[in-house]
């Protein structure tokens, strides 16, 4: 039993550390994903003023 209490603090530490890295990679791959949406956004609006100069 003493072993187990000893590495109670240690495994909440853990435990801790991975959700903190969980939701640092979680919020990295939302910033990611909205960048690329963001950056396919602007290119198709640039391809569509494109487009529409070369109708008129």
């Amino acid at each position: 039993m003493k072993y187990m209490k000893a590495n109670q603090p240690k495994h909440a530490a853990l435990c801790y550390m991975t959700q903190h890295i969980h939701k640092y990679l979680c919020q990295q791959m939302y910033d990611f994903i909205l960048h690329m949406i963001f950056k396919h956004v602007i290119h198709f609006l640039a391809l569509l003023n494109m487009l529409m100069l070369m109708d008129s």
